[in-house]
């Protein structure tokens, strides 16, 4: 059995962030700029998502904090 998550190093953006990302070319510049360890942060707080609504509403969490940017601290405002 592997382990439930895919590892930092072979972390992938999930599909629907990936979309989301696609559209908010604000969010991606941001996204883009985060360290390889935070963007693992939030990729991880989006898979982790017990159910599809949470999921939701993590994407929409991380898309405003990304498209706010204020001051670099996306990923704190993130995982809160």
């Amino acid at each position: 059995m592997g382990p439930a998550y895919e590892s930092q190093r072979n972390a992938t953006v999930p599909l629907d962030l990936a979309a989301a990302l696609a559209v908010s070319p604000q969010a991606a510049q941001a996204f883009d700029a985060l360290s390889k360890t935070q963007r693992h942060t939030v990729v991880l707080n989006l898979i982790t998502a017990r159910t599809a609504t949470a999921r939701t509403a993590r994407l929409r969490r991380t898309m405003t904090s990304l498209e706010a940017d204020i001051g670099g601290d996306t990923v704190t405002r993130i995982s809160r």
